[in-house]
């Protein structure tokens, strides 16, 4: 797999076969959940977010913990936290699996254009017909970010281009867009 270059940079050394994060704080990713803040939104920064965990845990965290800025180590899916997990792979199945775990839905008519007012922040769901699902973040800065599976987490879509809108951007094979929800890390139980 290939990492961005921001989290390729910010690598020091390995000691134990963990990477070591480089002028961050040491946060142990094997203490989960590692939890990011409810406010402001998430920043775009690999090395960072929770405490660089995205990165040193990167196969053991997907794009539904990256999504809610929530590191489990168990590659969290829609609902098993809450007890229930998604059962077919629709919009309507996983939609209501998230929203067990504490997701509430926004709506799929238009973009969301600022943060909630009432906290957390905005993710996306995309379905891979017949296949699986996948989350983008938007980040504070309006734009939106992901992490494809055991991937490294990125800022760009297939085409390398910058992501303002989940709805339009390439994200194939996740070619069904399903709609937005708000977030709150806190209050979600991911698992």
């Amino acid at each position: 797999d290939q990492m961005d270059e921001e989290s390729q940079q910010c690598f020091r050394s390995e000691k134990n076969g963990v990477p070591t994060i480089v002028g961050e704080p040491q946060t142990n990713c094997k203490e989960t959940p590692v939890v990011g803040p409810d406010s402001p939104a998430p920043e775009y920064s690999p090395k960072s977010d929770d405490g660089g965990c995205f990165i040193t845990e990167q196969r053991h965290n997907n794009c539904y913990n990256y999504g809610n800025d929530v590191v489990t180590n168990t590659f969290a899916q829609p609902g098993r936290g809450s007890g229930e997990k998604w059962k077919a792979n629709t919009c309507e199945d996983v939609r209501a699996a998230a929203e067990r775990d504490g997701l509430v839905w926004h709506g799929n008519d238009a973009v969301p254009t600022a943060q909630p007012e009432e906290g957390g922040h905005f993710v996306a769901l995309l379905i891979w017909p017949k296949t699986n699902f996948h989350w983008i973040r938007m980040d504070r800065d309006l734009f939106w970010s992901h992490k494809p599976g055991q991937t490294a987490v990125r800022n760009v879509d297939n085409t390398g281009s910058k992501i303002t809108d989940p709805s339009k951007s390439d994200f194939s094979p996740w070619t069904q867009f399903c709609g937005y929800f708000r977030t709150v890390p806190s209050n979600t139980t991911l698992n």
